[in-house]
């Protein structure tokens, strides 16, 4: 079991190992110390850190490439997706703009809910990222109305959008890896003080 501290807004600089284990310097100057650590940051991010790894190390997080995502929430007063056309859950892919729209899958026939409303991905999430948000709001909204017209406008509370790479601590969606030859395996290598992990989450 984890004990201790729990540090949340700690942007790190700098990672150290020594003998005495294993240290985090923050930008405000302090520093954390543990016997162990393993760093989660996306690859890109941890190979700028000032750190103890050598230079195939810094070139193997390099490798992988960040792929390109985005989201768009719409929140609605009602949800005329269950009561009108009988969706649960689901997703509904269209082919009006960068455009899947996926249903929520819990509160069935409840007062109100949230439906992803565009998640497109690679060249689509390239002019996804362009937009502005309200722009974004508005393709999500036009692509929908092809499948729910005219409930898809109205009701609209609120809408939220994200592109991943703009995102600091993330700045991608998730890596990709060319192939798992030399760069991933040396990742995978176990004389790592504070060895990373290679798999970034997908949104």
């Amino acid at each position: 079991a984890l004990v201790g501290e729990i540090h949340t807004a700690a942007e790190i600089r700098s990672v150290g190992a020594d003998g005495g284990g294993v240290s985090a310097r923050l930008v405000d100057g302090s520093e954390i110390r543990a016997e162990h650590g393993i760093c989660t940051l996306p690859p890109w991010i941890a190979a700028a850190l000032a750190s103890p790894w050598d230079t195939a190390v810094t070139r193997a997080l390099q490798t992988p490439v960040r792929f390109a995502t985005g989201k768009i929430g719409l929140e609605y007063d009602r949800r005329f997706w269950e009561t009108g056309d009988r969706i649960l859950g689901g997703i509904t892919t269209t082919d009006r703009g960068p455009t899947d729209i996926w249903y929520p899958s819990t509160g069935y026939l409840g007062n109100g809910g949230v439906l992803i409303g565009a998640y497109p991905f690679g060249p689509a999430a390239d002019r996804f990222s362009r937009l502005d948000h309200d722009a974004r709001t508005e393709v999500a909204l036009t692509a929908g109305e092809e499948v729910h017209a005219p409930e898809y406008r109205q009701g609209l509370r609120s809408s939220l959008s994200v592109d991943w790479r703009t995102q600091p601590y993330s700045e991608g969606a998730g890596a990709e890896w060319p192939d798992y030859g030399v760069a991933y395996q040396r990742l995978l290598e176990h004389d790592l003080r504070v060895p990373c992990a290679l798999h970034v989450a997908e949104p």
